[in-house]
């Protein structure tokens, strides 16, 4: 893996890495933002064909703070100013995965030039999710359990379980959330970009119905694996009509279903991203 390097921007210091040789390829990924060592499963193959860069969002991972509030506007007017410091070469393939699929939605929109194609790996929805009224709760839940320390207790890693097997589809899942949980730093990160979370996807959504996509290359993965419950079969027709109605955005816009994959499709499937990836590459 390629060193990081802190590149200044607005006075601030962003941390990002960049490897490879060839057409540029920004990944932005999900949750908080930490996007430096998030990808190793998938940077070593683009780098082959690509210069790969990933880098942590403002206040994230390596990075420092950025002003207040944290808009996905100023979050993608960073990505904006980081790829110029590079001085990468443009127009870029922006890949973003869940809440990063809103970040570079709205650089598309406010950099359409700057963009050569776009791929979205099961990105977050900017509709509002009509049917699981409680979601919130249960997340902000798991999020104090967690930044509390309460989930290295026995009751309290109990409730965590019995919280997210309501959505997970197996116990691989729900080990996975527990180790998230007891890293309080990482929690506390995401739980603080994920607070504003309604106004950000409203944000996105208007920012999208009034200046749209470029005409480019755009790829949208959706997971084919989701809970087995009624609540996760109707989350994953929600998701799926999401996804069809953002790869429509584009007249070259296509929807690929990662059949083996969960939301973690980077892990579950990392040659499902490659390809996407070099196909939109290949055809940008």
């Amino acid at each position: 893996m390629s060193e990081p390097v802190f590149v200044a921007v607005d006075g601030r210091r962003l941390r990002a890495t960049v490897r490879g040789i060839g057409p540029t390829v920004i990944l932005d990924t999900g949750g908080a933002g930490q996007g430096v060592g998030t990808w190793a499963t998938i940077e070593p193959p683009l780098a082959a064909f690509a210069t790969v860069v990933t880098y942590d969002r403002a206040g994230v991972g390596g990075s420092d703070p950025g002003p207040e509030p944290r808009t996905v506007a100023r979050m993608a007017d960073d990505l904006h100013a980081l790829a110029n410091a590079l001085d990468l070469a443009l127009p870029a393939v922006l890949v973003g995965w869940s809440y990063g699929g809103l970040v570079t939605q709205v650089y598309a929109s406010r950099f359409p030039q700057e963009v050569a194609g776009l791929v979205f790996i099961d990105p977050t929805p900017t509709e509002r999710q009509p049917h699981l009224r409680l979601g919130g709760v249960w997340q902000r839940t798991l999020f104090a359990l967690g930044t509390s320390g309460l989930v290295n207790t026995g009751p309290g890693e109990w409730l965590a379980r019995v919280l997210y097997r309501q959505g997970a589809n197996d116990e691989a899942e729900v080990n996975g959330m527990v180790t998230f949980l007891r890293d309080r730093q990482s929690v506390r990160e995401t739980a603080k970009v994920l607070a504003p979370h309604a106004r950000n996807v409203r944000e996105v959504g208007e920012a999208i119905a009034r200046y749209g996509l470029p005409p480019v290359p755009l790829t949208v993965l959706s997971a084919g694996l989701r809970s087995p419950t009624r609540k996760g079969r109707r989350l994953a027709e929600w998701m799926l009509d999401s996804h069809h109605r953002l790869a429509s955005r584009s007249p070259v816009g296509k929807v690929v279903v990662a059949e083996r994959a969960s939301h973690q499709i980077p892990f579950d499937d990392p040659e499902v991203v490659i390809e996407a990836v070099r196909s939109v590459v290949k055809t940008a």
